[in-house]
């Protein structure tokens, strides 16, 4: 830009900020960016800027002088800081090298205030390459969203890897991708993003991520199994009954929760079906299709714990221990239920699932 005396403060000092970043972003390292276009980081909320640069890749911009951007139709001095913004936030985004897994950079957000416009392409490519480099792509999305309730169940058994090749502006001209299933799409990259991170790289060790009240459930059972002494429907209730049933109020919500509890008699007697169905007003076809979404939250949030209750099942009927266990049963059959192989039936007369995990020495009478 040429300076004469009718030009401002400011634009000396644009000036003087797009040759310093010009000179760093021409160093080697910056090469990733080169071909880069400037949209590249840009974000949603970002206003004012410069529509003519935005398809342009940082090398040919580096190599424009500064007058000639400058003189660009429809280009002010707003919209020039704004591209020396974005050039700034492109030298931030150092490129990341192949050893070390990259920190978490301080201007992203934290993980209990996430806003899904502050996230760039830039930013997304990192946590792409945070998902590949853990090798997570096979692993559903619903393992790790905050809440399955922000999750469309259609998406719970979705890969990651279904989109660590797809950019921001890729996903968002997806059909059936609005804001709000974005939203939670960045938000559980974000925060796997945040852990490995934390965690950095590793040679000889490997880290599994799950759910806390997956890992807690697990470390019981393990160290109940472990055990020469059946634990005791107490424990069981305490440990594995009231888990579930917290879960499930956290990934769908009070109503499912309710349903629940009358359905294994946490509060009371174990409910049929039709005894459900007419304490909340439902079809009994309602409540199978509200039961069989309460037991795709373990299938997809902890899919290893069928095996793991399926011993403890075993066990207990093996063992007959003194006891009430009806209750840890009627959870067992709703979270982790046994299916008939086709052909073996289907309903009882009262309209409750055909299959026990319990034999009739553990089941409740009526």
């Amino acid at each position: 830009m040429k300076l004469d005396r009718t030009s401002t403060v400011v634009d000396f000092q644009l000036l003087a900020r797009f040759q310093r970043l010009r000179d760093l972003l021409s160093e080697e390292r910056f090469a990733p960016h080169w071909e880069r276009p400037l949209a590249y980081w840009a974000l949603p909320n970002d206003r004012r800027l410069p529509l003519a640069f935005m398809d342009r890749p940082i090398r040919q911009l580096l190599d424009t002088p500064f007058d000639e951007l400058h003189a660009t139709p429809g280009v002010g001095q707003k919209k020039i800081r704004s591209m020396v913004e974005l050039l700034q936030r492109a030298v931030s985004d150092e490129p990341m090298r192949k050893v070390p897994a990259p920190p978490v950079k301080q201007d992203q957000p934290e993980s209990g205030n996430f806003d899904p416009s502050s996230v760039s392409e830039s930013t997304w490519a990192e946590w792409r390459e945070s998902i590949k480099r853990n090798e997570l792509e096979n692993a559903p999305l619903g393992r790790f969203a905050r809440s399955l309730l922000d999750l469309p169940k259609v998406l719970w058994q979705t890969q990651l890897g279904t989109y660590t090749e797809l950019t921001l502006g890729e996903i968002r001209r997806l059909k059936t991708h609005g804001e709000k299933r974005v939203h939670v799409l960045l938000e559980i990259f974000h925060d796997l993003h945040r852990i490995v991170s934390m965690i950095g790289p590793q040679t000889e060790l490997t880290v599994t991520i799950r759910p806390r009240f997956a890992s807690q459930l697990e470390a019981w059972i393990a160290s109940s199994l472990a055990s020469e002494v059946p634990p005791k429907p107490a424990d069981l209730h305490e440990h594995f009954v009231l888990p579930l049933v917290a879960q499930t109020r956290i990934d769908t919500g009070e109503s499912m929760a309710e349903l629940v509890e009358l359905r294994i008699g946490l509060n009371g007697e174990e409910q049929s079906v039709r005894q459900v169905a007419d304490r909340l007003g439902l079809t009994r076809a309602r409540v199978y299709q509200m039961l069989a979404d309460v037991a795709a939250i373990p299938q997809v949030r902890w899919p290893e714990g069928q095996a793991l209750v399926r011993e403890i099942v075993q066990w207990l009927n093996a063992e007959k221990p003194k006891g009430d266990y009806c209750l840890f049963f009627a959870a067992a059959e709703v979270f982790f239920p046994v299916k008939r192989p086709s052909g073996e039936g289907a309903l009882d007369v009262d309209g409750d699932s055909d299959m026990s995990y319990h034999d009739s020495e553990h089941r409740r009478a009526g």
